[in-house]
Formats: structure tokens, C-alpha cells, sequence
């Protein structure tokens, strides 16, 4: 943003430089699912490159991919579809199927087959995705982290929980031999606890404050409530969580609330420090998410106000 003020300042309004600073801007606004903020600067960046550059240059195709998946971000598959489409028959033209950015185009490609639910041809994306980088020599791991992510998202979706699985440790293993330091690292062990939790397997996860641990458990946990929305007993709950602070619970159940809020679902807070009588009051319909400390979850269960059997 920044070079942008400045490039604004000092260049005209439809000068080159302005173009490489909008679409930088609408990139990274991209990545941070931002899409209404972006669509608006990369229709500028592409409008400018295709007036100076001509229709048929690869920074078109730059500038076209990022308009492609904010037009996604914003809930219009069909016209980012056609240009994605657009983008990789661009950069076949202009740079070849052998070129890294020509697997970009496809993992892309892949990306809005996928969110419309068209998995047969998203597969089909991202495997040419990987075949494309083969071609063009690439070797660090995160390129091809990214296609295989995107599979195995795909093979979740699609039920294919050991092919997935299996996806991921693999891919787990070459960024934590080759890249260690990837962001693509986390989202692997991210997936396969995901993975792990929605095939009722025990999880353990380790990391940093801030990292997506409580969305690791969380969203398959929505995830299987949402799959069987039975009825709740009386006192009692569907989902325990324990947390040894009353803050961290509070911020665990504001995660919950968050990520449910379509769900109307319905939850409750059990921590010491406070009077009993309102937790109490809260699951006597029974509830589906409880958070709790350990302490008070004790008190109320040998009060009789909570049944865990």
C-alpha cells in the first residue's frame, strides 16, 4: 500500500508501475481472503495492463488470476471460472505448459472447481498442477505442498479418509526434511488433525499461542454435531471441553460461538470464581458445546446439575 501511494503520487494514473503496485495489493489482499477489498484493485491492474501491455502478455495473465480469485472470495464462481480458464490458456500461449506459473494457473483452476463442488474436475486440476511443476524442474517442497493440500481436502470432502491421511504424512515428512520453517507445515498438521478428529481418532496437538490449535478441534468437532443433530438431554452436554484458566475457557467458547454461529448452537461456560446458580441454570435443557474448568465441571457434576454417563 505504500508503494502504491507513492507509485500514485509520482506516475500517471494508468502507468505501469501503478499496475505492479495495484496487483501486488489485491495479491496479498487475496491470500488474506479479502476478496471485496481486492476485486476492486485488481480490476484496476488488469485494465491498465491490458491497455499498455497488449490483451496477450503473461502479466495480463498475473493481473487476471488475481481478479479470478477475488471474483471467488465474493461468491461469483461462474466469471471467476471463465477467467481462470482465461488465465490458463494465457499462460500456455504466451509462456508454455513447462513453465511453474503455468501449475499456478491449474492449482487455481482447481481451487473454483472445488468450492463448487466439482470434484472430479478439481482432482483432475491439481494433478496436472503437480505434473506442470515436475515439468518445469521445481524443487521446493512448498510448491508441491500446495496441490497435494488442495487433494486432500478434496479426498476429505469426498470421504477418502486413508488416501487423505496418508496424503498428508507424506507431505508432512517432505516439509519438515526439506522446509521446516513453511507455513504450508502447519497447515499439513492442521488438515491431518482435522483429519484425525472428523475418524474419531485422539489428538494430541503441541504449538504456539495463536496457531489454530482451538480451530483444530473445534470445526470437526461443528463438523460431527452438524452430521447428527440429536436431541440434548437434560443436564447434560454433547461436547465437553476442559480448560485450566477461566480465560482460556472464555476464549474457547467464543471460538465455538464463532465458528457455530450459523448453527444456533447452543452452549454454556462452567468456571470457578463466580456463583454456581446461572451455569447451573444454563444446562438444565442441556446443551450441546460445554467449556469448563475442572474444578467447578467437579462441583456441578456431584451437585447433580450435570450428568457426563
Amino acid at each position: 500500500r505504500t508503494a502504491l501511494s507513492i507509485y500514485e503520487r509520482s506516475y500517471p494514473a494508468d502507468d505501469i508501475h501503478v499496475a505492479a503496485a495495484l496487483y501486488g495489493v489485491a495479491s496479498v489482499l487475496v491470500e488474506m481472503k479479502q476478496g471485496a477489498e481486492a476485486l476492486p484493485l485488481a480490476e484496476r491492474a488488469l485494465a491498465i495492463r491490458r491497455q499498455r501491455l497488449g490483451p496477450t502478455h503473461s502479466d495480463v495473465a498475473e493481473a487476471l488470476a488475481a481478479h479470478s480469485a477475488a471474483l471467488l472470495q465474493t461468491s461469483q464462481s461462474e466469471p471467476a471460472l471463465a477467467e481462470a480458464r482465461q488465465v490458463q490458456d494465457l499462460i500456455a500461449r504466451t509462456l508454455g505448459t513447462d513453465h511453474f506459473k503455468y501449475s499456478f494457473a491449474l492449482l487455481a483452476l482447481g481451487h473454483i472447481y472445488s468450492a463448487r463442488r466439482d470434484y472430479p474436475r478439481a482432482l483432475t486440476a491439481y494433478r496436472e498442477s503437480i505434473a506442470a511443476l515436475k515439468r518445469s524442474q521445481v524443487t521446493d517442497a512448498w510448491s508441491f505442498a500446495r496441490p497435494q493440500l488442495a487433494i486432500a481436502e478434496v479426498e476429505i470432502a469426498l470421504k477418502q479418509l486413508p488416501a487423505a491421511m496418508a496424503r498428508l504424512e507424506e507431505t508432512r515428512g517432505t516439509l519438515e526434511r526439506d522446509d521446516p520453517t513453511s507455513l504450508f507445515l502447519a497447515d499439513a498438521c492442521f488438515q491431518l488433525a482435522k483429519l484425525l478428529a472428523l475418524s474419531g481418532r485422539d489428538v494430541v496437538g503441541i504449538a504456539q499461542t495463536g496457531t489454530g490449535k482451538t480451530a483444530a478441534f473445534a470445526l470437526p468437532i461443528l463438523h460431527r454435531l452438524l452430521d447428527n443433530r440429536s436431541r440434548v438431554q437434560p443436564k447434560s452436554c454433547r461436547v465437553l471441553v476442559l480448560s485450566p484458566t477461566r480465560e482460556l475457557s472464555g476464549q474457547i467458547l467464543d471460538s465455538f460461538n464463532a465458528y457455530g454461529r450459523h448453527m444456533r448452537l447452543t452452549s454454556a461456560l462452567a468456571i470457578g470464581g463466580v456463583p454456581m446458580g446461572r451455569q447451573v441454570r444454563s444446562v438444565m435443557q442441556g446443551v450441546e458445546v460445554m467449556v469448563a474448568t475442572p474444578g467447578r465441571l467437579l462441583d456441578m457434576v456431584q451437585g447433580n446439575a450435570l450428568k457426563l454417563n
